[in-house]
């Protein structure tokens, strides 16, 4: 399947809301195709090849989530820690038996216009673009001043299908003034399992004296592909720490 199709095949079950998200949306793409994605002639591609990625047949997101079977639950619940807020993702949809009811301060919103603008001379401009075409929903942590959360946020995408699927996710952080959190990133993929391939982007947004931690780590099966992107806005007195750790995958690049 050719990305024209892939793209088509996601576009028909998942109309966004509101004729300028739809248009942006529609641009994202259509820049994607006419720049292709990257090569080993740019200089900021020098050492990364993907010609692994662009020989496999993608296949947008499914339509409706594929449920995990009972040993995969197990699985994923070691990895959920009582000492943690829990929000999983399977096949980019919220599972609310393994999620846990989290605070009102995060929130699962659909995209908007605004989230398509970017500097159109990114570094990371052709990954973005493909992101971008593939996104319907956003994930929203707004943290209003001076709030401190007792324990951290994890947030686990988990990919599972009978297909080699490319998944689009978003993550914003929003900081207020004086808070405190510890955001753990988790993207998971289950042995000897198809290749699948995440495109994430986080955006950070931290006021004044805001205190932060961003750990993300990727555990994919060893044929997954996975694509970080990670902005960050700081001001003054921001204490802002990041760690990542990449356990698998056959290509992972960070941003």
């Amino acid at each position: 399947m050719s990305w024209e199709n892939t793209y088509l095949q996601f576009k028909s079950g998942s109309q966004l809301d509101g004729i300028l998200a739809n248009q942006k949306r529609q641009a994202s793409f259509d820049q994607f195709l006419a720049q292709g994605l990257p090569t080993r002639k740019e200089e900021a591609w020098k050492y990364t090849s993907l010609s692994d990625f662009k020989s496999i047949d993608w296949q947008p997101t499914a339509s409706a989530e594929e449920f995990l079977t009972h040993e995969q639950l197990q699985e994923v619940s070691k990895l959920l820690p009582l000492e943690f807020y829990n929000l999983v993702f399977v096949n980019g949809f919220l599972n609310q038996t393994l999620s846990d009811e989290l605070p009102a301060e995060i929130t699962l919103q659909d995209v908007l216009a605004d989230d398509f603008n970017k500097n159109e001379q990114h570094v990371e401009g052709h990954l973005l673009n493909l992101a971008d075409s593939f996104l319907s929903k956003k994930l929203v942590i707004d943290i209003k001043k001076n709030k401190v959360f007792s324990k951290p946020v994890q947030i686990m995408f988990v990919q599972s299908t009978a297909q080699s699927v490319y998944l689009s996710q978003k993550v914003v952080l929003k900081a207020g003034e004086n808070t405190e959190l510890s955001l753990i990133v988790n993207t998971f993929s289950f042995a000897n399992s198809k290749a699948e391939a995440a495109n994430l982007n986080l955006q950070v947004d931290a006021a004044q004296s805001a205190r932060l931690k961003l750990i993300q780590i990727q555990n994919d099966n060893l044929s997954s592909f996975n694509f970080t992107q990670v902005e960050v806005n700081l001001a003054t007195q921001v204490q802002f720490q990041s760690l990542v750790m990449s356990l698998g995958s056959q290509l992972t690049r960070n941003y």
